[in-house]
């Protein structure tokens, strides 16, 4: 049976996901802000097709990501709980209004450490478990947004960015230990998270992007964007001259 430790289940592309391993053996653990939520979600998980008879799932609430003296013993009660634990994925995030950032310390503060720092802390004993059982996997979902800075939401891009540079150190460190990093660089998903953006035409479903994540997951891929065209749309935006690309509104 496979230990499952979601971080942030509660959003929509990570209930997707959630079937999706659910179609095998699994102990899903959940994490989340809402107990309601939680419930709600362990509900349709059990309900849904996907559901595999013999799975289990249980959930913990944590109102506060933030509480970083907590994420060390939080880990190891879950990987008490569960037995064991064979991968992480980690899927929650906070997109912010730039402009608020911008003009309030404590909210730039909030999206770097919501985005980064947090998750972050999360993994830095979840690695150390991997490291020493010498097996595990890790997938993060980080955004398109973390390859170039632009001026509409370089606060959120860059608490990505550093997340995904997080990442690929791990993996680098972890590789002779057998354990996998994978990096979703994801791109807009029609989710309450984007509700507000108005680029619709490049929007995915978040039944697509969960088939693309997981697949990303059983293949043990370094980085994968989601869609996939994602990656060649960021090769234009970051090939551009800083010269030209400061003028630009972005």
């Amino acid at each position: 049976m496979k230990k499952i430790l979601v971080l942030g289940a509660t959003s929509t592309v990570a209930v997707k996901v959630m079937e999706l391993f659910s179609l095998e053996e699994t102990h899903l653990f959940l994490m989340g802000r809402s107990k309601e939520r939680l419930e709600n979600i362990g509900k349709h998980l059990k309900c849904s097709p996907t559901w595999h008879k013999e799975s289990i799932l249980d959930y913990q609430v944590v109102e506060n990501v933030l509480i970083f003296e907590k994420h060390h013993d939080f880990i190891h009660e879950v990987i008490k709980k569960m037995g064991g634990l064979d991968l992480v994925f980690v899927a929650y995030g906070h997109l912010g209004e730039q402009k608020n950032s911008e003009k309030s310390g404590s909210e730039f503060l909030k999206e770097i450490q919501v985005n980064f720092l947090s998750i972050a802390s999360y993994l830095h004993t979840v690695a150390n478990y991997f490291e020493s059982q010498k097996n595990g996997q890790i997938c993060v979902i980080t955004s398109v947004a973390g390859d170039r800075a632009r001026k509409s939401n370089y606060t959120y891009g860059v608490a990505k960015g550093a997340l995904s540079l997080y990442l690929q150190g791990l993996r680098n460190r972890l590789f002779t230990s057998n354990v996998s990093v994978t990096d979703i660089k994801l791109g807009f998903v029609d989710t309450p998270m984007t509700e507000k953006l108005t680029q619709r035409l490049l929007m995915a479903s978040p039944k697509y992007a969960a088939m693309k994540i997981v697949s990303a997951i059983s293949q043990k891929k370094e980085i994968a964007y989601v869609p996939f065209y994602w990656r060649y749309i960021m090769l234009v935006i970051k090939g551009i001259p800083e010269r030209i690309f400061k003028k630009l509104n972005m």
